[in-house]
């Protein structure tokens, strides 16, 4: 069986291109990517990662603000 791969706080902030700060502010808001948290660690799945990606697709600019937080 493969092993899912399982994103770093740090290394999820580099996908994304946000602050580490930034992405601990969507977690506290419950917003941004599912994540993982065993006791201290947090990590972030890359399957939430990229399911979170495909929610914020655009087409157009109309509605931008509204995915905005």
């Amino acid at each position: 069986m493969e092993r899912p791969i399982n994103l770093l706080p740090e290394e999820a902030a580099e996908r994304l291109r946000v602050s580490k700060n930034t992405l601990s502010n969507w977690r506290v808001q419950g917003y941004g990517p599912k994540f993982i948290k065993m006791g201290r660690k947090v990590l972030y799945p890359l399957p939430e990662l990229e399911a979170f990606e495909r929610e914020h697709l655009q087409s157009n600019t109309t509605g931008v603000r509204d995915n905005v937080r």
